[in-house]
């Protein structure tokens, strides 16, 4: 996706976020018909930030700490992102590669955050 694709998703998705839910489809369907790609983006990240809202679990909204002792590749996390492999890791965080399962597998990075010990 181009720079100026993003930046065009970025925009849909915060004046979506703007009207009721119930508009939104109609809404996303009237600006971003003319491009599959934008389309699809804007409804996956509309998707996510309703799970958010609805108090589905995922990733980003974990308890600080240490990931599940059984994470890492096989691991399948919100019945959404199968763990494949550790891509590297820094000072922080873990860059991991997983496939999104209900993208048809499609490969996503996911960042794990470490506990950082001193900040507490």
């Amino acid at each position: 996706m181009s720079t100026e694709q993003w930046e065009k998703v970025k925009e849909i998705v915060s004046d979506a976020l703007a009207l009721p839910e119930q508009e939104r489809p109609a809404f996303i369907r009237g600006v971003a018909a003319d491009d599959v790609e934008i389309l699809a983006e804007v409804e996956s990240l509309l998707q996510w930030q309703a799970g958010i809202a609805s108090g589905v679990p995922n990733l980003m909204q974990r308890s600080p700490g240490d990931p599940p002792a059984d994470f890492g590749p096989g691991y399948v996390i919100d019945n959404r992102y199968r763990i494949d492999r550790l891509l590297g890791s820094g000072g922080f965080a873990e860059a991991w590669l997983a496939s999104d399962l209900t993208l048809h597998g499609r490969p996503v990075v996911l960042k794990v955050l470490q506990r950082n010990e001193d900040a507490e």
